[in-house]
Formats: structure tokens, sequence, C-alpha cells
């Protein structure tokens, strides 16, 4: 995904970051998606993040937001 924006997705958990891929290769969204290393200005209380499409960015917020995840995650257009 480099040379493009990318979305991430910053975790206040390692449980959130690990139950919010766990959900989005649950439901074979269609494309890439990796957990990467937050950047140090964003990260708080958890070092993982979600890289995803930035155009992707809302779809997959309302699916984490469908299955329950609505606090403790940041989203990103970097």
């Amino acid at each position: 995904m480099s040379g493009e924006l990318v979305g991430l997705i910053v975790f206040d958990s390692h449980y959130l970051a690990f139950q919010s891929e766990s959900i989005l290769r649950r439901v074979q969204i269609d494309f890439p998606f990796r957990m990467v290393t937050a950047p140090r200005h964003l990260a708080i209380n958890c070092d993982y993040a979600l890289e995803v499409p930035s155009d992707k960015l809302g779809m997959i917020r309302a699916t984490l937001e469908a299955a329950g995840l609505t606090q403790g995650l940041s989203y990103y257009t970097i």
C-alpha cells in the first residue's frame, strides 16, 4: 500500500486490535489489510494498528461498529 493514502485504525488495547482483525477476516472483506506497528505519535496504550485502503475506512468502521466495537478505536487517513 505504499505511495498512496492509507487508512489507519489505532487501538486502545491489544485485545481490540486482534478482535478487529478477527472480525474483518470473518466477514471476508475483498481488499488487503494488515496489522502494523502504530506510529508513536498516535499510539497510546497499544502499539498495533490496522492498515487499510483509505477509501475503505468508512466501510470498515461501519463493519466494526455493527460488531459492537464502538469505543477504543481511532481512525486516520495518512
